[in-house]
C-alpha cells in the first residue's frame, strides 16, 4: 500500500510543528509498511507505541505553541487531540490484542487519523497566524508611514495628543 509523503501543502509555517509533523508521517509510513507485509506479531505493535507516544508528545508541544499565541480555537483543538488519543489507544488496543484486525481498515485509519488532523484542524492554526501576521503589519505600517489616526487629527488641530 502507498505510503504518506511529505510536501508543503501540509505545513503549518512553524517549524518545530512541521518537523513533528514529518516525524509521525515517518513513523505512520514505518507502520503501513509493517501492515502491508504481514508484520503485525513482532513489528506493528511495537511500532504502534512508538506512533502513540510520539503523538502525545507532539499534542503537548502544539498545545504549547498555541497557548503561546493565544489561539482563539484551542479548547476545539485539544478536544480534537483527545479524540485522537482515544482512537489511536483503541486501534493499538485492537492491534495487541488481533481484534478484528483487517489490513486495508487499519491502513486506511492511521493514513487518515493523522492527514484529517493536520490538513483540518492544523490548517486552522495556520489561518490564524496568517490572519494575525497581516493585522501586525497592518498596525507596523501605519505606525512607519505616520498614517497614527489619534495623532494626524490632533496635529490638524493643533492640540497635543498626550493629556494630563
Amino acid at each position: 500500500m502507498k505510503t504518506l509523503q511529505w510536501n508543503d501543502s501540509l505545513s503549518i509555517g512553524v517549524d518545530s510543528i512541521d518537523s513533528q509533523h514529518k516525524e509521525l508521517i515517518r513513523i505512520v509510513n514505518e507502520l503501513i509498511t509493517c501492515i502491508d507485509s504481514g508484520n503485525i506479531e513482532s513489528n506493528a505493535i511495537k511500532i504502534m507505541h512508538e506512533l502513540k507516544e510520539y503523538t502525545v508528545l507532539h499534542f503537548v508541544d502544539e498545545e504549547k505553541y498555541m497557548n503561546s499565541i493565544k489561539y482563539n480555537k484551542i479548547n476545539e483543538h485539544r478536544a480534537a487531540h483527545n479524540q485522537l488519543k482515544h482512537s489511536v489507544s483503541f486501534f493499538q488496543s485492537s492491534l495487541y490484542h488481533h481484534e478484528c484486525f483487517d489490513k486495508e481498515k487499519s491502513i486506511t485509519f492511521i493514513k487518515h487519523w493523522l492527514l484529517d488532523h493536520v490538513l483540518g484542524e492544523d490548517m486552522k492554526i495556520k489561518e490564524f497566524i496568517l490572519q494575525n501576521e497581516k493585522i501586525t503589519i497592518e498596525v507596523v505600517v501605519e505606525k512607519n508611514t505616520g498614517t497614527d489616526k489619534a495623532t494626524e487629527s490632533a496635529k490638524q488641530e493643533g492640540t497635543n495628543t498626550i493629556s494630563s
